[in-house]
């Protein structure tokens, strides 16, 4: 039996986010909108230009696809025992500083090799460094936000801003050519990320708890469940983005990296009305119609890509970010926190992330590296808008089922009894 009993002198020692008087909320906001700008500045230096820069290795198709995948595996196999432990011994804080500090090194490992064996190698251990960050910077985030009678969106909005910042500076700074330049940035970035969030106390007080018995809960609540099936079918679309778009651009359309970088950008800017407007949108509208809306909205966006005539085109066609990515992300991380009713933050944003970056990202980013030199990337961008259709039928089914409005009707009432 997996299981953390904790003495009453651990459970009684360390502050956490909970226990921080009023005017220590705003500074922890702050603390965490900063993290969010850094880190998602790091994500900006990264994503874009890692398939671009492995090609550039003289990798093959699935070679790229396997290791544009790693980050996804690594959080596949171990995010959500990641998110349980710390849930169960409250060491939230301890391990987003380690995993920031090894993130940046491993990085910086992986920009001074270039053979496939020693890259992977390297890659992999950035994976599963790189594994409890998001879910940890989510899961302050909502605990921030609940106790400011702030919003989510609002305090994610200032990744969105640093991504933009990031993925625009870094292609200009690139030209035509990518460099491992970037890899440099995204060590730089995540160390700027440890600095920001120095501060921040613990996320949740450390309680007798058994790590499997979180996992236990989570799992089998069946509108988590659903918003989780749908979440990582999204991400299987998603991912051919990062692994195909940067190469469709530049090899197939005759763009430049920094079209790359001005196309992912805009992606991000338009990210910022999403999180600044999505709450009101979610009171207005609901979670289910918004999540309908967004899946169609992915489908049309894959279609669009597939049948754009140049890589200027596709900068436009990047406003849709906003209705896509970004929406679902500001719908469904509260959504997976008010469902659970708050009781396992970190367990419910870890197996969050891990179904939809982690097995969703494995299956889309090896399936489509796969699928690459065998279709080429317009026809892989007409296979994921399929994919997207059936995830909008299934949806439909599982919401209608399961009563999903109701049951977030009930949790609503819930969460406003929370402090």
């Amino acid at each position: 039996m997996a299981a953390a009993v904790l003495t009453d002198e651990q459970t009684s020692t360390k502050p956490t986010v909970a226990d921080l008087p009023k005017p220590r909320w705003r500074s922890a906001m702050r603390m965490s909108g900063f993290g969010y700008l850094w880190f998602f500045g790091a994500i900006a230096a990264f994503n874009p230009y890692i398939a671009m820069y492995y090609r550039s290795l003289g990798f093959s198709g699935l070679q790229v696809g396997i290791l544009t995948a790693m980050p996804a595996v690594g959080l596949a196999m171990s995010g959500p025992f990641w998110g349980s432990i710390m849930d169960a011994m409250g060491i939230h804080r301890l391990v987003l500083r380690l995993a920031l500090i090894l993130t940046a090194l491993f990085a910086i490992a992986v920009a001074n090799v270039s053979g496939f064996t020693t890259v992977f190698v390297f890659v992999t251990a950035l994976a599963f460094s790189f594994v409890p960050l998001r879910a940890l910077l989510d899961s302050y985030a909502m605990s921030v936000a609940n106790r400011t009678q702030s919003s989510f969106g609002t305090i994610r909005s200032w990744g969105s801003v640093g991504y933009f910042v990031a993925v625009l500076g870094l292609g200009e700074l690139m030209g035509k050519d990518v460099s491992n330049l970037f890899l440099y940035a995204y060590a730089g970035f995540l160390i700027l990320t440890f600095v920001s969030m120095w501060g921040l106390p613990d996320l949740a007080p450390r309680q007798p708890s058994n790590i499997i018995g979180g996992l236990k809960d989570v799992s089998t609540n069946k509108p988590l469940v659903l918003l989780y099936v749908v979440a990582f079918l999204l991400m299987i679309a998603y991912a051919t983005i990062y692994l195909a778009l940067g190469i469709h651009m530049k090899d197939t359309l005759g763009g430049s990296a920094n079209q790359v970088g001005i196309a992912f950008a805009v992606g991000a800017a338009f990210e910022l009305p999403a999180f600044v407007y999505g709450n009101r949108l979610i009171r207005k509208f609901g979670e289910t119609k918004l999540i309908t809306f967004v899946i169609a909205m992915y489908a049309l966006r894959f279609l669009i890509l597939a049948a754009v005539p140049t890589a200027a085109w596709v900068i436009p066609v990047q406003t849709l970010h906003m209705v896509t990515f970004a929406l679902f992300l500001v719908i469904s991380v509260p959504m997976a926190h008010k469902l659970d009713g708050g009781q396992h933050p970190a367990t419910t944003q870890a197996l969050l992330t891990t179904t939809s970056f982690g097995f969703g990202n494995i299956v889309g980013s090896v399936g489509g590296g796969a699928l690459l030199d065998v279709v080429g990337t317009a026809n892989l961008f007409l296979i994921a808008s399929g994919l997207l259709v059936v995830t909008l039928v299934i949806f439909l089914i599982g919401a209608r089922m399961l009563k999903l409005d109701h049951v977030l009707r009930i949790a609503n009432r819930r969460m406003r009894g929370l402090d």
